[in-house]
């Protein structure tokens, strides 16, 4: 097995990237680019903590000065405290704000990254400091609103909460004493955790829906600080559950490095401190993939003729491999973000599964199995008779719980659920489907993965072959799924008018269509294609950015068209007759 270099050109500017793939990403871009992004990140750091500090102890001072003049006083000391505190104010919203403008800097310096954007750094320092105020307005804004989101939702609970009681009450000596008691209990207590995870996964919602204003003050300057909240609203507006998947894989990516980071602090103090300066980099890298993906998707950023940018995909770890065939592949990795929406999709699979099986086994046994046995069985075989069907329970979950990843690598090709969801899937070190053996092996070394320290996903996020010690055992990579990686845009044709094909027979007449590069090209058609799902508003501006640059392009400087064509139907009109020149 070879290791290829991180960036591999995919010539697409389409499809759009998936969930997994956008942290993937993001945790590589903040891997390559960890010096210079962690200077930034220590430095942000250190302007917010030093202001803190500084201000507790000028107010300790200040408090402590107060309490000696005036004897305890508290007519002197509060206002004393107050002056205080409103003095260093402006200090601490400056470190804040500077803190949040380090996020957003970050955040652009990702953008470029991807974007292939060459901008000096100095430049960009410049950009993002000058407004550095506009951050701390923009957070303000941020949590004015989560605060009424947050109220209201408090009150809707309150209300429930004042209907659901007196309800229970009524119904409670009639129904919760009866022997289907216990189970209506159990129904409601689900029922609750249900209606809380709903709470939770609305507020999660809209904190994924805004939460990158910061990016988008960085990256559009014309905006302020309300208008870029309002505008990471409207720009995820079709993205919503998206980047709320996003964002919770992104917290479950980092979870093993919080629980490791927070052990080791006990021994060695600061070390949680010294993972947060890690993370940040990480999770502005995260806005900024987002951003790019959601304006790409609702908005054409990548559709420009002038910057024939590659696919984000390219930063993908990728990995060649010689088949028995004697043939090399270029494969993609899966991804640290992939593997882990997988594995969350599998794991609520199982776990709601491995429910529904105890709660109907719990039922069936409670209500018909032990009933029988209690009229035949003294209360020493009954106690013994609870322990051996526990046991027996348990040892069938364990057997499910693998033979769900068994299963399912071994008949779909190395898919589960979860895995074909995050379009990956799991191959032999030389390119085979795997069999029984590997999936099973893969299966069994999973709980030491997760059991020992979290060492599969450390191994998955840092190795160059992202191997887990369940791939090291059964000769096993992970690799991106490209046929279901590029299914969804393929299947999108083009249709055009009869008016387009006879125009563009005309065209070739009078324009030079051989200066329209392949790349440019695909560009074309990837609009084209792609047109319908663009805002009105953006596709009116995409449409007339390309059809002046592909006049420029296309057509002599002394020179005009015998023709009037509306901006899309030149579009139409030129890639048809670049077709017919590609088949000359």
């Amino acid at each position: 097995m070879v290791n290829l270099p991180k960036k591999q050109p995919v010539k697409r500017a389409l499809p759009a990237l998936s969930m997994g793939n956008i942290v993937s990403i993001a945790a590589q871009i903040s891997q390559t680019h960890w010096q210079i992004f962690f200077v930034k990140s220590l430095l942000a750091y250190l302007w917010l903590f030093l202001a803190l500090g500084g201000a507790a102890v000028v107010m300790g001072l200040s408090t402590l000065a107060a309490v000696f003049a005036s004897g305890n006083e508290p007519m002197v000391l509060f206002p004393t405290v107050i002056v205080s505190g409103v003095a260093l104010l402006p200090i601490v919203g400056y470190a804040t704000a500077r803190f949040i403008a380090t996020g957003g800097l970050l955040s652009r310096l990702t953008f470029n990254v991807i974007h292939d954007q060459a901008e000096p750094e100095a430049a960009s320092r410049q950009f993002i400091y000058g407004r550095t105020w506009a951050y701390l307005r923009g957070a303000l804004w941020l949590g004015l609103i989560l605060l009424m989101v947050y109220a209201g939702m408090a009150l809707l609970a309150y209300v429930l909460w004042l209907t659901i009681i007196p309800l229970l009450d009524a119904i409670q000596a009639d129904v919760f004493y009866s022997d289907v008691g216990p189970l209506l209990l159990l129904l409601g207590g689900i029922l609750g955790i249900l209606v809380f995870l709903g709470i939770g996964l609305v507020i999660y919602y809209l904190t994924a829906r805004l939460w990158f204003f910061d990016t988008v003050l960085a990256l559009e300057g014309q905006v302020t600080p309300l208008q870029a909240v309002t505008r990471s609203w409207q720009l995820t507006q079709t993205q919503g559950w998206k980047v709320t998947t996003v964002m919770f894989v992104g917290t479950v990516v980092t979870f093993p490095i919080s629980i490791v980071a927070g052990i080791v602090n006990v021994f060695i103090p600061l070390v949680s401190v010294l993972i947060s300066f890690v993370l940040f980099p990480f999770w502005q890298a995260i806005k900024a993939v987002n951003y790019y993906d959601c304006a790409s998707l609702n908005e054409g950023l990548r559709f420009d003729l002038e910057r024939t940018s590659t696919h984000p995909r390219r930063f993908l770890k990728r990995v060649a491999i010689q088949t028995p065939e004697s043939i090399e592949l270029d494969l993609a990795m899966g991804g640290i973000g992939s593997r882990a929406f997988g594995w969350i999709i599998d794991q609520t699979l199982l776990y709601v599964a491995l429910f529904v099986l105890w709660y109907l086994g719990a039922i069936l046994y409670a209500y018909a199995l032990l009933p029988v046995f209690t009229e035949t069985l003294d209360a020493g075989a009954i106690d013994t008779l609870n322990l051996w069907t526990l046991a027996i329970a348990s040892l069938l979950t364990y057997a499910l719980a693998n033979g769900y990843y068994i299963a399912f690598e071994t008949l779909w090709q190395g898919q589960t659920p979860g895995k074909r969801l995050a379009k990956i899937r799991v191959v032999k070190d030389n390119g085979q489907p795997v069999g029984l053996q590997q999936a099973s092996l893969r299966s069994l070394i999973g709980p030491i993965d997760a059991g020992l320290l979290f060492i599969g996903a450390f191994l998955i996020g840092f190795s160059p072959s992202e191997k887990r010690l369940g791939d090291m055992a059964a000769g096993t990579l992970v690799i991106q799924d490209e046929k279901a990686n590029s299914a969804p845009f393929a299947n999108k044709t083009l249709s055009f008018s009869p008016r387009s094909h006879d125009t563009a027979q005309a065209l070739l007449d009078c324009a030079n269509l051989k200066a329209l590069t392949a790349e440019q090209y695909i560009i074309l058609g990837d609009y084209l294609r792609h047109r319908n799902s663009l805002q009105r508003a953006a596709r009116v501006q995409v449409c007339a950015r390309l059809a002046n640059q592909l006049r420029t392009i296309i057509v002599p400087a002394d020179q005009a068209l015998p023709w009037q064509l509306q901006d899309e139907e030149f579009l139409e009109v030129a890639y048809l007759a670049r077709r017919h020149t590609r088949g000359m």
